[in-house]
């Protein structure tokens, strides 16, 4: 399940001050934004300090992947730590930032037993915004780039001046007791990369103007990670979130969406490497492409009444296993169950299964196992054993078919013996 990692705010700096991907000429002067409770204020023409850019680390190293897409996403993020001068601060542009949050501070209507907001977020104290508890600022513009409130115990509204951090890269309210409408003032935030609003009781029925989880979020060009797991959200699961080039992780477990999923669930260009829509209402069939989506490490679909698409047609609603089987089969072959030689009885599935049998390496890519560059038998070797764990995965009874957790424990096995088999053959 993705969950929030509440050590995010210790990640360590990058060491030094390259430039991180967002620039402040990719936007239009913040004057132009939409200010709520107060007067604009001109953009600060500086190096913008907001998130790292992130490369996703690749699936087949055979470690759990959800920890390992998680902890790598985070800590690419590396938020820069703030300074403590606070000479630079220009003026106008930070005091928008305080108001907001000042704003922000009058909509928590309790503190629970966690008061420190209130004795620190305030303009009677010597301390300027960016050494309030949970803000990051940037190291040069001095603006606020980060809100990090998670398991605060705080009970309120989102106000519409958060819509005013026009620096924000990172919004982080996760596990409080927020609850209402998200407003719509929100996206303005086009700087946002990362948003964890889970764990929260927003409920009811998404906001018309919404559209399924806001479609204002298109213009965030920038965004990264969405979670909004268990935060009570209902309606209709939103297709756009699919369409959204720099989306990299979609984490909506734990809700109450409906729908289905979109026959398209990554198209050209696409950078989602993580989906989590585990525990919601979502119905019919898994889209039969789905093993086309190379960037995609992880698929978390269960406890759902979602359905298989199969060449049979659908079989059965326990999915994951069975979707992750045929991909396997479509990785090592380098062919689609859709593929021109599958007709009259032959399948994906039998064709594999029959190789297993009479001639494995016809049924291998041959990129895989070229002669030229040794190690043939041990690649076949491992490659067989691939393909025995997705016949294993895709059973046509899903009470024949090997829970995900079984699935690790032989990946991993499969990967020693692949390890120890080149060793002993001489790399």
């Amino acid at each position: 399940m993705f969950k929030h990692d509440d050590s995010f705010s210790s990640v360590e700096p990058a060491a030094d001050e390259a430039e991180d991907g967002i620039r402040d000429d990719e936007f239009e002067d913040d004057s132009q934004a939409n200010v709520v409770g107060g007067n604009s204020s001109k953009a600060v023409q500086m190096e913008d300090d907001g998130v790292k850019d992130m490369e996703p680390d690749q699936l087949m190293d055979f470690k759990c992947p959800v920890l390992m897409l998680w902890s790598r996403l985070i800590w690419n993020l590396g938020f820069e730590a703030t300074p403590s001068l606070a000479t630079r601060l220009p003026p106008l542009d930070i005091s928008t930032d305080q108001s907001s949050l000042l704003a922000f501070k009058t909509y928590i209507t309790n503190f629970n037993t966690n008061r420190i907001l209130v004795s620190n977020w305030t303009t009677t104290t010597p301390s300027s915004v960016c050494d309030w508890v949970g803000i990051t600022c940037g190291k040069h513009h001095r603006r606020v780039v980060a809100l990090n409130l998670p398991s605060m115990g705080l009970i309120g509204t989102i106000p519409p001046h958060l819509g005013n951090l026009s620096f924000l890269a990172q919004l982080i309210i996760a596990n409080n007791s927020f609850y209402g409408d998200l407003p719509k003032e929100l996206a303005n935030l086009r700087r946002l990369q990362y948003i964890d609003l889970g764990q929260n009781n927003f409920g009811g029925p998404i906001p018309p103007w919404l559209g399924g989880i806001p479609n204002e979020f298109v213009n965030l060009v920038n965004l990264k990670i969405l979670s909004l797991q268990s935060a009570r959200l209902t309606g209709l699961l939103p297709h756009f979130l699919f369409n959204m080039s720099s989306l990299q992780v979609i984490s909506v477990n734990e809700n109450n969406f409906s729908g289905s999923l979109p026959r398209n669930i990554c198209p050209h260009g696409s950078a989602l490497v993580g989906i989590y829509f585990l525990r919601n209402q979502l119905t019919g069939g898994i889209p039969f492409d789905i093993g086309n989506c190379t960037s995609i490490q992880v698929i978390e679909l269960s406890e759902n009444n979602l359905t298989e698409y199969g060449r049979e047609g659908l079989l059965s609603k326990r999915c994951d296993v069975y979707s992750f089987g045929i991909m396997l089969m479509e990785i090592f072959t380098r062919k689609k169950p859709t593929d021109e030689m599958f007709n009259a009885g032959l399948s994906l599935k039998s064709w594999v299964s029959e190789s297993i049998v009479n001639d494995v390496i016809q049924a291998i890519d041959s990129n895989l196992v070229r002669q030229e560059e040794g190690h043939v038998t041990v690649k076949v070797k491992c490659v067989s054993s691939i393909y025995e764990l997705a016949l294993k995965c895709s059973a046509e009874s899903p009470e024949e078919r090997i829970n995900m957790k079984d699935v690790l424990v032989l990946l991993k096995k499969i990967r020693l013996e692949f390890l120890a088999n080149l060793s002993c053959s001489g790399t």
